[in-house]
């Protein structure tokens, strides 16, 4: 006997969820100031954790880019 299968995903979805999903990271790589964007600009220049207030026990996570052609940085909270 075969056991049932169950979809949890459909492969339109997992394609909808990945579409999704660079286009928020293409958005998060341009940069502000120029508009400037390729596929290596202002490479992630590292993450850090920030604490969200002064007596919170609450961190958040915030990636800070550079631009390689103005030289702007900016960072971008992570959800």
């Amino acid at each position: 006997m075969f056991k049932k299968k169950i979809i949890t995903k459909t492969s339109q979805e997992a394609k909808r969820e990945r579409t999704i999903q660079e286009m928020i990271e293409r958005e998060n790589s341009t940069c502000p100031s120029c508009g400037h964007y390729d596929l290596f600009n202002g490479g992630l220049v590292r993450r850090q954790w920030v604490k969200t207030g002064l007596f919170s026990g609450k961190y958040k996570e915030i990636e800070l880019f550079e631009c390689r052609k103005c030289g702007c940085e900016w960072e971008v909270e992570k959800d």
